[in-house]
């Protein structure tokens, strides 16, 4: 057994072993993406009080991100990312015990936080070993194997939903994040040693430092822009479905086939944006969202209205893989830490955004308006993506 793991050791790159790490916990994930909302509807809450409380969770993200940089610089970003996954093992079998509105709450609390440093420890792990040259393909490769996860991970959550209930799906999250645990451990990868500057841990002066740059802002949009779609997708299309009388099953089946057009198109576009540049695949990318969300709009029928938004994922594979690449082509390896985390901050601010407009469209107008908010921003960020420069 050892001989066997050595000799696959040997043969694979170290992005590729994280990327297959990454995969590994994603299914864990993406099984609580899945039944998030289902489990807080399950406490008879409205879909308006689910979006608001969504929202909430992400004030808090986006004031702990501007002091993650201090954590970042001060320790070994493998020792943060173990310590953070540990904490969600923890955390989703008490869930999966504790059957208590306020329990789930104030434990989304504490892994809001600890998802900020899992997610930024790895992220700016798996660029040092990338390094510039290859970072197109490497992301590539990595998102490819999640998306594979991510269409793997919806329909096992929905199988054990529907065969054994909702508690299950935390307890087999649980699983699958040891499992990856075990992975990176058998690893040993050595983080590079870095340059501090003091002014990195000044947290005004870094915010000053990213705000003054356009690129950065550019990025910034990219990554909040897409999290605003995401807030749809995820929160409010798996109410959507339960709410039009269908099974649950199909709440999974649906975030399961929005992944394929991810897995086929993804790696094929981080390359191919190599020579081409990013202008084009991102701003045409935001385009074709904003016109899916439109004809949404004007459809009534559920399975319709599905079928669209799994196509326009076409679109979501020139976009995904490509906020990273964007983000890491416009600083060094020694700014990471410095500018990484506020970056990061694009992700909570674009599902703040998507999450709280469409909880306030949802208390007054009817669920098909809610497309209409999601494609105004669509077109907004890609028009901000026409300034790119090649």
């Amino acid at each position: 057994m050892f001989k066997f793991h050595k000799n696959i050791k040997n043969s694979l790159k170290t992005t590729t072993e994280l990327s297959i790490f990454r995969s590994i916990i994603a299914l864990g994930f993406a099984g609580i993406d899945t039944i998030w909302a289902l489990y807080m509807s399950s406490f008879n809450l409205s879909e308006s009080m689910i979006g608001f409380i969504s929202a909430g969770l992400i004030i808090i993200s986006l004031l702990f991100s501007s002091y993650s940089t201090v954590i970042l610089e001060t320790f070994n970003e493998m020792k943060i990312l173990f310590i953070s996954l540990i904490i969600f093992i923890i955390s989703y079998i008490s869930i999966s015990f504790f059957d208590n509105l306020y329990f789930f709450i104030g434990i989304s609390v504490i892994l809001t936080v600890f998802s900020i440093l899992r997610i930024d420890s790895f992220d700016i792990l798996f660029r040092d070993e990338a390094g510039d040259e290859n970072l197109n393909e490497e992301e590539g490769i990595l998102y490819t194997l999640l998306n594979i996860s991510w269409f793997l991970g919806p329909l096992i959550a929905g199988f054990i939903l529907a065969s054994y209930g909702i508690n299950f799906v935390f307890l087999s999250s649980a699983i699958f994040i040891l499992i990856g645990i075990l992975v990176l451990k058998r690893l040993n990868i050595k983080t590079k040693k870095k340059k501090r500057e003091k002014i990195d841990k000044n947290i005004f002066q870094n915010l000053k430092e990213f705000v003054n740059n356009k690129k950065l802002l550019i990025a910034y949009s990219i990554g909040a822009g897409i999290e605003i779609w995401y807030a749809i997708i995820y929160i409010y299309v798996p109410l959507f479905i339960i709410k039009a009388g269908l099974g649950e099953e199909i709440v999974g089946i649906f975030l399961s086939l929005i992944i394929v057009p991810l897995v086929i198109f993804e790696y094929k576009i981080s390359k191919l944006t190599k020579k081409n540049g990013f202008k084009w695949f991102l701003s045409g990318g935001f385009i074709i969202l904003g016109i899916s969300g439109i004809l949404v709009f004007f459809i009534s029928n559920i399975y319709y209205i599905l079928g669209v938004l799994v196509l326009a994922h076409i679109a979501m594979a020139a976009l995904e893989p490509l906020q990273d690449i964007y983000f890491f082509k416009q600083v060094n390896s020694n700014e990471e830490e410095k500018f990484y985390p506020i970056f990061a901050t694009s992700s909570d601010l674009g599902g703040f955004i998507g999450k709280i407009s469409i909880a306030f469209i949802l208390l007054f107008l009817p669920d098909k308006f809610s497309y209409l908010v999601i494609s105004l921003f669509m077109f907004l960020i890609a028009f901000i993506c026409l300034k790119i420069k090649k």
